[in-house]
């Protein structure tokens, strides 16, 4: 089990990602992620962070298990009316 600091901003350092071959760095700040690099871009660069780091040591990044779609037509931002076809659409 990973454990996160108290702090809004924290550096994840060595994550995977399922398209890419190098592992990346995220930045997080104010809870929101301001910079992805790749971890060799980090290294190069040989920047100290004020903010914590967390070593994910080649662990898989996965988005949320949220579906996050919508059907224009059950919005209700408009009127639905048949079309030709018999089945729901919007004017």
């Amino acid at each position: 089990m990973l454990l996160f600091p108290n702090s809004k901003s924290y550096l994840l350092t060595n994550v995977k990602i399922s398209s890419a071959v190098e592992t990346i760095d995220i930045e997080v700040e104010n809870e929101f992620i301001t910079n992805i690099t790749t971890s060799k871009n980090r290294m190069e660069k040989h920047t100290d962070s004020p903010i914590p780091e967390i070593n994910l040591q080649n662990y898989l990044l996965l988005p949320t298990f949220t579906d996050m779609h919508t059907h224009i037509d059950k919005t209700q931002t408009d009127i639905r009316s048949k079309n030709s076809s018999g089945t729901r659409g919007i004017r």
